[in-house]
């Protein structure tokens, strides 16, 4: 018998009537928890105990439990090795180069006289959202040998082309 079960007895010999039932309540409560009630309890007392058996219904849900995990694992492995996959196709192939019509034609800092007339000419006008404006000014700030990317190049390209449009149309 354990500490807990042995402080219940003791309690209920308790002059307090409160302390009593509850006492009783926790020892009731205790033996349920190890699959016992008041019977077992007795018999142990008077030197006859019966065995524990194991509980059918724990040993179904902790069947259940172990078969739902086990599926858990095999669906996080199937993803594991789709991932592994993935990563060992992207590793194969090579880096994407640059598109095979090239950079956008500019000569040497032919691009930053294009970010600064599209910088002065787009936000006065307000023909520039504010995203825009922050990469054209980034780009006016940068260095002298800098070398803006081709994705830098074709924005600027793009916002460049739409503002001359703008102009173009403007002169008419």
């Amino acid at each position: 018998m354990d500490k807990r079960m042995e402080q219940f007895i003791l309690m209920l010999g308790s002059d307090q009537p409160g302390e009593v039932v509850n006492a009783a309540g926790m020892l009731v409560k205790a033996l349920r928890k190890q699959g016992r009630d008041l019977h077992t309890l007795v018999k142990q007392l008077d030197g006859v105990v019966e065995p524990r058996k194991p509980l059918f219904d724990d040993a179904f849900r902790l069947q259940n439990e172990l078969a739902a995990a086990k599926a858990t694992i095999r669906v996080l492995q199937q993803k594991i090795d789709q991932l592994n996959k993935r990563i060992d196709e992207l590793a194969s192939k090579p880096p994407k180069p640059d598109p095979p019509y090239g950079r956008p034609k500019m000569s040497g800092d032919g691009w930053r006289a294009q970010a600064e007339w599209a910088l002065a000419f787009g936000w006065g006008l307000k023909l520039i959202n504010e995203r825009e404006f922050d990469f054209l000014t980034d780009m006016t700030h940068r260095p002298k040998h800098y070398d803006p990317s081709y994705r830098q190049l074709s924005w600027l390209q793009d916002i460049f082309d739409r503002l001359r449009r703008v102009e173009a149309a403007a002169d008419r």
